[in-house]
């Protein structure tokens, strides 16, 4: 059985950070990264960027091989299969050695481990989503695989209104494809804006040429021989496509822990140091439920900002440090075509019914266009508690911070926010 100090499940940012954390701390102690990808840890949200061809292969990757090879950290394309966390045993499937059924377990003995497999995409159930032509995207490979398979198709159908399908539709209109994005909620983003914001974006998408149809659901992916050729929905309606698409959430990578004597239901339970119930095992990222900073309670926040965090502060402990992780955000930033949107706290439909809210709500033209822009402050117990920002996102950061601090704010500073020109910010 092979033995390391430190073994990383994972090969993505939680990961990364994790392992530039311990080696700024231990120079020498043996790193080993396990990624079920064969590629080193990349911008996983660059992928949809990818598939129209804005953003190159290269330009993917957090860093090259030679970074990995003078830190002295070994990586592994495997796939982690079960922990024996008292043991301190990590058992994996090494790919690329043996056939997909009869492939060997290895075990690597550690002193200190890191959980950090990330999330998967959730695989609706439909029938026909097996068929060739339908695809999520969460990978780089997944994002070759789109496009590749967008070349000499004429229409795709992007089933959910989150930000996964939305930035994929984006890309493949980019290509030339007609789109349409069926959403079984009444408007996009759900699990980031608010029904006033998302009917703003909404807008900005159909300018593009983005067709949407709204509380309505696939009930069948429609094939033949010669590939997709449609997508039955649930009132009927049949939309004509020769690619699918479907971006309806994520689930933590954590089937491997099923007989595992770590503690899971749903995630990873972790203390304020990113511990398991094990001490000398950590976990971060979309796999750790860590604190949440607004709601008051354990929860998942699977984002990159609070992986890199988790991951840099797991890493730093793992080496011996004594780092308090304070806890996770929501909070999501993109744009499409060139439209900023950004949300942060407690900002989507459904969180407004929590009491000891004051809400404030703009909605403004831009300068240049005239389109409509919306603006939302949420304000709990004389703090910031939440946030919504689309078409401007200049004081972004600011207000982020003053969420994520808990600041309590004077009156006559609630007011100058509450009060901003939004139009210029």
């Amino acid at each position: 059985m092979a033995k390391v100090k430190y073994a990383l499940a994972g090969c993505g940012p939680a990961a990364f950070f994790a392992a530039e954390a311990i080696r700024e701390r231990d120079s020498d102690g043996e790193i080993v990264m396990i990624g079920a990808e064969k590629y080193l840890p990349y911008y996983r949200p660059l992928t949809s960027y990818y598939i129209d061809g804005s953003v190159p292969k290269e330009r993917l990757f957090i860093k090259n091989e030679d970074h990995y090879r003078k830190k002295n950290i070994q990586f592994i394309n495997g796939r982690v299969t079960a922990v024996r966390g008292q043991e301190g045993v990590l058992v994996y499937e090494q790919n690329g050695k043996g056939t997909e059924k009869n492939r060997a377990e290895e075990e690597l003995h550690f002193q200190k481990l890191l959980i950090a497999t990330g999330s998967a995409p959730v695989k609706p159930d439909i029938p026909g989503i097996s068929c060739s032509g339908v695809y999520p995207l969460r990978t780089i490979e997944d994002a070759e695989n789109i496009s590749r398979a967008s070349q000499n198709k004429k229409k795709a159908v992007l089933l959910g209104g989150g930000l996964v399908s939305l930035k994929a539709a984006c890309a493949l209109k980019k290509l030339g494809l007609d789109i349409t994005v069926v959403i079984s909620s009444s408007h996009v983003l759900s699990q980031m804006l608010d029904r006033e914001g998302g009917s703003v974006v909404a807008g900005h998408l159909g300018k593009n040429g983005i067709k949407m149809i709204f509380e309505n659901d696939a009930a069948q992916i429609n094939s033949s021989t010669s590939g997709i050729t449609g997508v039955t929905l649930a009132d009927g309606q049949v939309l004509e496509a020769d690619l699918v698409v479907f971006g309806k959430g994520v689930e933590p990578n954590i089937s491997f822990l099923e007989d595992s004597d770590i503690k899971h239901s749903c995630g990873v339970p972790v203390n304020e140091r990113l511990q398991t119930n094990h001490p000398h095992i950590f976990a971060a990222g979309d796999t750790a439920i860590s604190q949440d900073l607004v709601l008051g309670r354990p929860a998942i926040n699977a984002l990159w900002p609070n992986a890199v965090v988790q991951g840099a502060t797991a890493g730093a402990n793992m080496a011996g440090d004594e780092m308090n992780y304070d806890g996770s955000l929501g909070m999501n930033a993109t744009e499409f075509f060139d439209l900023p949107v950004i949300a942060a706290g407690l900002a989507r439909s459904g969180q407004s019914t929590r009491k000891n809210l004051e809400i404030y709500r703009f909605n403004y033209p831009s300068p240049s266009s005239g389109e409509r822009r919306y603006m939302k402050l949420v304000f709990q117990n004389n703090c910031l508690a939440g946030y919504i920002m689309i078409g401007k996102n200049g004081k972004a950061g600011m207000l982020t911070n003053l969420i994520a601090s808990r600041q309590l704010l004077e009156p006559r500073r609630m007011e100058r926010l509450i009060n901003w020109d939004f139009t210029y910010m």
